[in-house]
């Protein structure tokens, strides 16, 4: 089979194994960052909806372990999506894991390399297979590759709707040569095969494959007494595999399943080897070294899953040994140094994903604003006052003022010259009170439903606290704690950023309620009134990042439309207060920021090649060569000509200009 590299994104790939989804149902992935043995490993995921932001978040997971459930999935009887067997609807794919490819009896759909030498090969299920919607029968046909060493054994008992690697993305068990980025080997979505012909490319028949050794199962459980539930259906199949003379994966999925259930460690090593010595093939090196391997076997599934412990066990003698600490406290800091990211912003320096943020202040000073303008922008992927953003939807949880919310939107709409009409911008219909436990469910119920329309949101905003807090009193620890884990639990349902709006204490200086509600923000903006109609956004936290700088607004009005005398309706929106190229764009050699107006005052009288652009603002060739790119691609005020870059005519054809040669003027007479 030729070793090519291919290239096939992560949503190509979702679009060949969705022709097989029946209605009503979702694929599911998954991806996070670190050892996915360890500890910490995230397997949650999400549901997966071919929309352009799940598509678009799906090909930027490469620096990610990247998963795929390989089968459909419905709603649970609570109407949320789950990857459980209880919510399968249909097999997608059959796959097998670290097989020798000349085994395989029939070619697959696509081969990946997901480590030095190991390969994953899967096989697309034909859509109109009756078989692969049975779910009792695909779980046995996935146990039954796992007894013969296909797969890993999965003790949570979801084989499946287990995981496998996605084609882009990244294995980060540790390793000496470091992480590894998958290859795809080998392509070809047009092989799409009955569970039968899947069944029988791997070497098996699926007429027999659920065929379980109930003698074997009533013999262990006889010896055991802890035989209950889907726990006999798991250990059926394993000891079945044993008798049958496979060793390595049954052996480990037994031990984990009774030392789970609380067997002593003991007791399974000594099961097992009675197992082992039941085997009525040739006893010889293989089985030997497996025999030995069995108190090294037990000892693994107790760190695993067994609870921990005070006591430390001879697995060879069941002895209990003295009192020691099994798991150290501390761990090396150099272990995780490599783990480091960069933030992944919403707003450029202003709004981080998967965090939650507070603007507050005062009645009438104008903070809705801030959000209904930071929504508009992130929804349609307009800068935000010179501020990149990622696209993505919006849900906004209004609490009050719904007719002035929409001529809000409208305004923004028409001053900012950007249609919001087809874009992913959802609000409530009414307030929800977040700590009621009914409106709560409800309000995930929808969430749900919405993600699997339109794709998990950038940012969610609730204005303001008061309205949509609930029966609870702010001023409490306690209900103000309960408030707080409930926006968490919905950022972690919708993988977004959680924005509040609220109301500032009757001193000012800080945001109403209990305290707990600032100690829980990652970043925190304090809005203030600088003038009639205008006002002063201020960062008075930023958990992770460096604080922006202050930013003066005001409101200003717009036409949006007119009644039916022909006399206009005006609408309010936010826009700067000043020189609207007071953002930061770089820096300069000695820390300084270097803002837009700097780089366009710089070269409006002409292109001088990024040397010369580096002393003007005094910083470095290579940081200038950055200066201008985020210029010209994320804020669009520079315009490429060649080789060379201008000042974008719209930024030169308003009041900018005087304010551009007023600066000039002032300079000459500081010289």
């Amino acid at each position: 089979m030729a070793q090519e590299l291919i290239t096939v994104s992560n949503t190509d790939f979702l679009s060949e194994l969705s022709k097989a989804v029946p209605d009503g149902s979702c694929m599911w992935v998954n991806k996070f960052h670190g050892n996915p043995n360890g500890d910490d490993a995230k397997w949650s995921g999400m549901v997966y909806t071919p929309t352009d932001h799940t598509r678009s978040m799906c090909d930027q997971w490469a620096e990610f372990n990247t998963y795929f459930s390989v089968a459909s999935v419905k709603t649970d009887d609570d109407g949320m999506y789950k990857r459980r067997k209880s919510t399968f609807t249909r097999m997608l794919a059959l796959v097998v894991d670290d097989v020798d490819l000349n085994s395989l009896l029939s070619p697959p759909s696509w081969v990946l390399e997901t480590s030095p030498g190991n390969t994953q090969a899967g096989y697309f299920l034909d859509e109109n297979d009756p078989d692969c919607a049975n779910e009792v029968l695909c779980s046995s046909v996935v146990k039954s590759m796992t007894m013969r060493g296909f797969i890993g054994g999965d003790v949570s008992g979801n084989n499946s709707v287990r995981y496998v690697r996605l084609p882009v993305g990244t294995n980060q068990k540790p390793r000496v040569t470091g992480h590894y980025r998958h290859k795809l080997l080998h392509w070809n979505p047009e092989i799409r095969l009955t569970l039968a012909e899947a069944c029988s490319a791997v070497g098996m028949d699926l007429s027999s494959v659920s065929n379980a050794s109930k003698i074997a199962t009533q013999s262990l459980a006889s010896t055991s007494g802890l035989m209950s539930g889907s726990q006999d259906e798991k250990l059926a199949s394993a000891v079945e595999a044993v008798l049958d003379g496979q060793f390595h994966e049954p052996l480990n999925i037994i031990a984990a399943s009774l030392i789970s259930t609380g067997a002593h460690p003991a007791s399974v090593t000594n099961m097992l080897r009675g197992l082992m010595n039941a085997y009525q093939g040739d006893k010889d090196e293989r089985w030997l070294s497996r025999y030995k391997d069995i108190p090294r076997s037990v000892k693994t599934a107790e760190e695993k899953y067994k609870p921990k412990q005070s006591q430390t066990i001879d697995y060879s003698t069941g002895e209990i040994l003295p009192d020691v600490i099994k798991e150290p406290i501390f761990e090396h800091v150099g272990s995780s140094l490599d783990e480091i990211k960069e933030i992944d912003w919403v707003i450029d320096r202003y709004v981080e994903r998967d965090a939650i943020s507070m603007v507050y202040g005062p009645s009438g000073v104008g903070k809705s604003f801030v959000a209904i303008s930071m929504a508009c922008c992130i929804v349609t992927g307009t800068p935000w006052f010179g501020m990149s953003v990622k696209q993505g939807p919006v849900f906004y949880i209004a609490g009050e003022g719904h007719n002035g919310l929409i001529r809000r939107f409208k305004a923004w709409e028409v001053s900012n010259n950007v249609s919001l009409k087809t874009a992913p911008l959802y609000k409530t219909r009414k307030a929800i009170g977040i700590l009621n436990e009914s409106e709560s469910y409800e309000l995930k119920l929808e969430l749900n439903e919405m993600i699997k329309n339109y794709g998990n949101p950038s940012i969610i905003i609730v204005d303001t606290v008061a309205r949509n807090f609930g029966d609870g009193d702010e001023n409490k620890t306690e209900d103000m704690g309960k408030f707080v884990k409930e926006l968490d639990d919905i950022r972690a349902q919708c993988g977004c950023h959680i924005q509040i709006v609220h109301h500032s204490g009757h001193e000012g200086t800080r945001a109403r309620g209990n305290s707990s509600l600032r100690a829980a923000v990652d970043q925190e903006y304090q809005v203030t009134q600088s003038a009639p109609s205008a006002m002063l956004l201020t960062n008075t936290k930023m958990k992770d990042a460096e604080s922006p700088a202050d930013r003066h607004f005001k409101i200003k009005q717009v036409e949006i439309s007119r009644d039916k005398d022909d006399i206009p309706i005006n609408g309010a929106y936010l826009d700067v207060d000043g020189d609207p190229l007071d953002f930061a764009v770089g820096k300069s050699k000695t820390g300084q920021e270097i803002f837009a107006r700097d780089v366009v005052k710089a070269i409006k009288d002409g292109w001088n090649g990024y040397e010369t652009l580096g002393f003007d603002l005094n910083c470095t060739t290579n940081q200038a060569r950055k200066i201008v790119e985020r210029c010209s691609q994320d804020f669009k005020i520079l315009l490429k000509e060649g080789r060379s870059f201008v000042v974008a005519p719209e930024i030169l054809n308003d009041p900018l200009t005087f304010i551009l040669n007023k600066a000039d003027e002032l300079k000459d007479e500081e010289n």
